[in-house]
């Protein structure tokens, strides 16, 4: 989640939330200008989001906020349709924050060791970005190499499981002592449960 306030006439603030898909790439989820009024407009944003996605009260969510406007869900009213959200900070703003509690007279800004010449930053991530988008190139499937290696981890720790199916919508998985029920019309595993 994410917002920041717009520099035109109407004093307006434009909210976004972003996802992450399978392969750890982030993608806008949606996006809103509103009136600046801090509480009722994230409390109808997020509210929004919650029935225009059908969130379902069985999964936990997970939002994370850049931390520059704290979010207390509770005390702004934010409880949405479903049963559990978990918030995080984003680790780059923890970090920048923490940086800039330190900064003062005894701290100069040489000391800090992580501030580098941009440059070679800069090329680091060219040269990742090359690399990237040749390896992209060369896929052979539908999906990313992170979805097919977690995929191949999974393939390998399944050989020993035996699935019974019941003919429909249901299955049984077992291996050893172990034993879960999963029901594919329901989206239900008794391992979550």
């Amino acid at each position: 989640l994410d917002g920041c306030f717009l520099e035109d006439p109407f004093k307006s603030e434009f909210l976004l939330t972003v996802g992450r898909d399978t392969n750890s790439q982030i993608f806008p989820i949606a996006w809103v200008v509103v009136k600046v009024d801090y509480t009722d407009s994230w409390a109808w944003f997020l509210n929004f989001l919650s029935t225009d996605l059908e969130l379902e009260h069985r999964y936990v969510y997970t939002i994370i906020s850049d931390q520059q406007k704290v979010i207390e869900y509770n005390n702004l009213g934010l409880v949405m349709s479903f049963d559990s959200v978990e918030d995080r900070n984003c680790v780059r703003q923890v970090f920048t924050n923490r940086l800039g509690r330190k900064l003062g007279k005894s701290y100069g800004f040489d000391s800090w060791q992580i501030v580098k010449c941009t440059t070679e930053r800069e090329t680091k991530m060219m040269t990742r970005i090359v690399e990237n988008k040749k390896l992209r190139n060369g896929w052979k499937q539908n999906y990313g190499p992170l979805v097919k290696a977690k995929f191949d981890a999974n393939k390998k720790d399944c050989v020993e499981w035996q699935l019974i199916w019941n003919g429909e919508n249901r299955c049984e998985l077992r291996k050893g002592n172990c034993q879960y029920t999963v029901d594919l019309s329901q989206r239900i595993c008794s391992c979550r449960s």
